[in-house]
């Protein structure tokens, strides 16, 4: 292990924010391309300004590091290489910067490029894609990803499909039976952000992880996507009524 690969490991288990920023940024002085270093300053940063220019420095560098190898990910394995997640970190947490400051085709341009080289997808990416997409009107697009990952479980990808469903006029209540069977609780989450729903199930699940089919993943769904089913006419009020109705 070097000295710049040692830093970045204590910077990561290191107790305050104030550490793990000076143990980056001697990381990244002794070696710039040590990319987790970009990504830990960057998250001390309560301003987005600077913490996107640390992210495209990061970004820039980690293009220029594996250049070769993103002219053909598939080929190459991308993501099954551990050496290749630094990178994979400054890109999304870049995406999600790049949105947060209103740079929201260089974000969506940044999460495709993830998905290109991880189409697995391991990070998550298509589901911030779920409501990119649409609000900036790219239904086509959106339409194109979730046929894409069709055989996807989650919350968002059965949700999203029947929001769709719905804009096109055919929304399915098989379809809608399955994302409640996924998540009951998306739909009295949905019209309110102070909305709540009485759920033992998060109890139980561990510091910071979320259960499958918890209030808590459904209230993170509905407050990343509520802006999208508001800008539907009717979507959620139409979600509500046929909920009540729909067998799971």
């Amino acid at each position: 292990m070097t000295q710049a690969e040692d830093l970045i490991d204590r910077a990561w288990d290191a107790k305050t924010d104030k550490t793990q920023l000076k143990l980056a940024r001697q990381a990244i002085a002794i070696d710039p391309d040590m990319l987790d270093g970009y990504a830990i300053i960057a998250r001390s940063l309560g301003d987005a300004t600077e913490r996107l220019a640390v992210l495209r420095d990061g970004a820039a560098r980690g293009k220029a590091l594996w250049a070769a190898e993103m002219k053909a990910p598939s080929r190459h394995h991308f993501w099954l290489d551990i050496d290749t997640r630094p990178f994979m970190r400054v890109l999304h947490f870049l995406a999600l910067t790049l949105w947060e400051v209103g740079a929201r085709d260089e974000a969506i341009k940044e999460a495709k490029t993830l998905l290109r080289l991880n189409p697995n997808d391991n990070q998550g990416i298509r589901e911030l894609l779920h409501i990119w997409y649409p609000a900036t009107g790219d239904w086509d697009a959106l339409t194109k990803l979730l046929r894409r990952y069709r055989s996807d479980w989650s919350v968002s990808h059965l949700y999203t499909s029947w929001l769709l469903g719905f804009r096109n006029g055919n929304a399915a209540d098989a379809q809608l039976a399955e994302a409640l069977e996924a998540n009951p609780h998306v739909p009295a989450l949905l019209p309110d952000a102070d909305a709540s729903v009485p759920d033992d199930d998060d109890d139980l699940a561990m510091p910071g992880y979320v259960l499958a089919g918890s209030g808590a993943e459904a209230a993170g769904y509905a407050d990343f996507s509520r802006s999208v089913w508001k800008s539907v006419p009717g979507a959620i009020e139409a979600l509500i009524t046929r909920a009540k109705m729909v067998s799971v």
